[in-house]
């Protein structure tokens, strides 16, 4: 016959066994929801780039902050449990269809967030999309003026939230022809600041103008690559950006 103290025991023994049993299969479903979850991340990552890289965002550099902020976006949506359409579409929206990597998914999403919208939007074309300085001498080096035209092709105010560039050598600002050559605020590297906005009306064309000074990155020779990234309310294309390309020699 079991005594008392024997049968405290055993009952401690078994209640430990089954705490222990339990922590394990938490600490597998842990693992295995946390592959899923990394599973989930990499795919939707395969499916964007960044403004400034080539190829998907699981094979940029971990040097460029812009893919490693959008990763982590993706990341954060993945570990919150959502679905992997809900990361996808919610990834969209904060980074726009032009950083969609494939044709198709940018036809397939641009038309679905069209559809959600009413009959009066706006539309931004911002043309051309690349502009090559050529090979450009250090000793023949002044700042480089470069001129972009940004067009609302929409039937709606085109509403200018963020204006951006990837690199501090680079600033640029908007000018409208009309208002006698005004300049809007220029800006950066670091987007511009909370509350600021610049309207272009249906049909309405402006000039995004571009200041380039090499000199102020220590003069970086070879082929190099800056971004202007223009983020507004069109419906589809909620983030555009146009690049400047060029060949610094000493």
């Amino acid at each position: 016959m079991i005594s008392k103290k024997g049968q405290v025991k055993g009952a401690v023994l078994i209640t430990l066994g089954v705490v222990l049993i339990v922590a394990v299969v938490v600490c597998l479903f842990w693992y295995i929801g946390s592959a899923s979850r990394s599973r989930l991340a990499d795919e939707v990552s395969s499916k964007f780039t960044c403004s400034c890289c080539q190829g998907s965002l699981l094979n940029t550099s971990d040097s460029c902050l812009m893919a490693g902020g959008m990763r982590s976006y993706i990341s954060s949506l993945a570990n919150a449990g959502y679905s992997k359409d809900t990361v996808m579409t919610e990834a969209v929206k904060k980074f726009g269809v032009p950083n969609l990597i494939n044709t198709s998914l940018k036809k397939e999403y641009g038309l679905m967030f069209l559809n959600k919208t009413l009959d009066n939007v706006p539309q931004m074309v911002i043309k051309p999309s690349l502009i090559d300085l050529g090979k450009v001498n250090e000793s023949s080096w002044a700042v480089i003026i470069t001129d972009f035209k940004l067009l609302n092709n929409g039937t709606a105010d085109l509403i200018i939230y963020d204006l951006k560039t990837s690199c501090s050598c680079l600033t640029a600002s908007f000018i409208r022809e009309d208002k006698y050559g005004q300049e809007s605020v220029r800006v950066g590297r670091f987007s511009t600041s909370n509350g600021w906005n610049y309207i272009i009306a249906p049909g309405e064309e402006v000039t995004l103008r571009t200041y380039y000074d090499a000199k102020l990155t220590d003069w970086q020779e070879g082929h190099v690559e800056r971004i202007i990234t223009v983020t507004s309310n069109d419906p589809v294309y909620f983030m555009d950006g146009v690049k400047l390309v060029a060949f610094l020699v000493k």
